[in-house]
């Protein structure tokens, strides 16, 4: 007992503090690499790239990739105690899934054709890589924003400098070339971003005829995150996967969101996400029911991805003597 005591001792002395630089400087990387994959995403499909650009970014999301691995090895090597704490069921199933992505690189391709060369082929494919790559980078910057306000930050300030940065993003995001359709100004970009998130319903273009489908994809998710709130998000993602808030943090989210108690805040953010989707999942059917053809104006068009958002058409306002320079847009 003495050899054992003195082991833990030993451990607790002197590996506790190497394992915990190590995980903390490999967190760090995490964001970084996160970051970094977000922005490489943007670039590929907000611009038209050459052959060499796509190559460089393949590059990087194998680097994030290698990052990940690395991560994840090293919390459940060095932490196994704490990761099977914090780490949801869903959680073990996202890392499994990252481990099935060795599979290509440790067995070669089948030659025979059958269900086990379309499952390789599948692990090896790009959009299962990037997909799966998008969900930890996302999970991952939830965490840290939720460690972040951990900290006793001002919750007023966090929700102001939320809105704030999302609104800057936007503007940038709207500004790329495969988001419109001959370009847009800055100013246009900054108050179609601002009215989104904020859920204002103003617009200074003509969204139908000003941007691609990308652009619409962006001022949706504007208003998905405006109208749920960043913290909402942010905080249910981290409570749901990792399940490691902290008692101050699940009190100001618990404020944001009128939970009745800390027992049911999660109840309560799965409630309004679930609600929300079901909502805008039901309003969908019906516009897809009533415009089943693609004639322009129907949902497959410019415009009716829209119409889930309006009341009337686009042609309406842009005719109307009431507002010539700014359209009002029912979100």
């Amino acid at each position: 007992m003495k050899i054992y005591h003195k082991f833990l001792l030993y451990q607790n002395k002197w590996i506790h503090p190497y394992v915990r630089m190590t995980v903390g400087v490999m967190t760090s990387i995490t964001y970084l690499a996160s970051i970094l994959l977000i922005v490489g995403v943007v670039y590929e499909h907000g611009f038209t790239i050459s052959e060499v650009e796509a190559h460089q970014l393949q590059r990087l999301y194998h680097g994030v990739w290698i990052v990940f691995l690395v991560d994840v090895t090293l919390r459940i090597l060095l932490e196994y105690k704490d990761t099977r704490r914090t780490f949801s069921k869903l959680t073990w199933i996202l890392t499994i899934l990252l481990y099935l992505t060795l599979i290509p690189v440790i067995f070669h391709r089948p030659e025979e054709e059958g269900a086990i060369l379309q499952f390789w082929e599948f692990l090896h494919g790009k959009a299962y890589h990037l997909v799966l790559l998008l969900v930890f980078s996302f999970f991952s910057l939830s965490n840290g924003l939720v460690r972040l306000l951990g900290r006793r930050t001002n919750p007023s300030l966090i929700l102001a400098a939320s809105f704030l940065i999302i609104i800057m993003i936007g503007t940038g995001l709207l500004m790329l070339p495969r988001c419109t359709v001959n370009g847009i100004s800055w100013v246009d970009s900054l108050f179609i971003s601002t009215s989104a998130v904020c859920v204002t319903g103003l617009t200074s273009v003509d969204v139908a005829s000003t941007f691609t489908p990308t652009g619409f994809v962006v001022i949706i998710l504007l208003i998905q995150i405006g109208g749920l709130g960043v913290m909402t998000l942010t905080s249910f993602f981290a409570m749901f996967f990792m399940g490691n808030t902290s008692l101050y943090n699940q009190l100001v989210v618990r404020d944001m969101v009128s939970s009745n108690s800390l027992n049911s805040l999660l109840s309560t953010l799965v409630y309004i996400l679930a609600f929300t989707l079901v909502i805008e999942g039901i309003g969908m059917l019906a516009i897809v029911g009533r415009h089943p053809r693609d004639d322009g104006d129907g949902p497959s068009g410019r415009a009716g991805l829209f119409r889930l958002f309006m009341p009337f058409p686009l042609s309406a306002m842009r005719d109307s003597p009431r507002c010539p320079e700014i359209w009002v847009i029912r979100w």
